[in-house]
């Protein structure tokens, strides 16, 4: 268990610091131009989405589909 959680801790680390350098890096520019500022919103959406995913999946809200989840009726699929 150990050894999945160092494996997995290790991904998510290099995930948001890649996504957080890249978006750090396209706000430096952001006001040069147009297309400089639609880089960064972009970097920064991608950088979001992949934190809010990722929490997401940690709280339970992102896990197999159905899997402990209530249905339209009301009873766990």
């Amino acid at each position: 268990m150990d050894k999945l959680v160092d494996v997995l801790t290790k991904a998510m680390a290099n995930g948001i610091s890649e996504r957080f350098q890249h978006a750090s890096a396209t706000q430096k520019h952001a006001d040069d131009s147009v297309a400089a500022g639609r880089e960064f919103v972009e970097a920064y959406v991608i950088f979001t989405h992949y934190v809010e995913g990722l929490h997401a999946i940690i709280k339970g809200n992102g896990g197999h589909h159905g899997e402990g989840t209530k249905g339209h009726s009301g009873h766990d699929q």
